[in-house]
């Protein structure tokens, strides 16, 4: 897990440096740049399946978005509206892991169904316990 966390973080710094250019030159000044933010952040956590590399990108394009795409002058501030576009970093970045790692937990929910466990009932219980 290591070895493509090393490829992941760089990873997500590059989508966080080129969903904020994208957004800077085609779309306008508002929240839409900041909900282009949330979508490649959603993207990028579903894609890399690691909740450490959705939360570092999320952190790095909270960063990106509010230093240049909301306050315009490369001034990283932290307000009320700040903490609350923060929040909200943090929170497509945990949807996102989850969407990756869905489908793998449910498949591995449905293994274990499957083959259910057998019980081993200790033979030094009463009876009525064992039942």
């Amino acid at each position: 897990m290591r070895e493509r966390l090393q490829y992941l973080l760089p990873a997500g710094f590059a989508v966080s440096i080129v969903a904020c250019s994208v957004a800077a030159l085609l779309l306008p000044v508002g929240a839409v740049r900041v909900v282009a933010m949330l979508v490649a952040v959603v993207a990028f956590a579903t894609w890399a399946r690691s909740f450490t590399a959705a939360m570092a990108t999320a952190a790095m394009a909270w960063m990106f978005t509010t230093g240049f795409l909301v306050n315009g002058t490369a001034e990283l501030t932290i307000t009320g509206t700040d903490a609350w576009r923060l929040a909200a970093f943090a929170a497509v970045g945990l949807v996102g892991w989850a969407c990756g790692i869905l489908p793998s937990v449910a498949k591995t929910g449905l293994r274990t169904l499957r083959t259910r466990p057998v019980i081993h009932v200790p033979h030094h219980l009463p009876a009525a316990l064992r039942h």
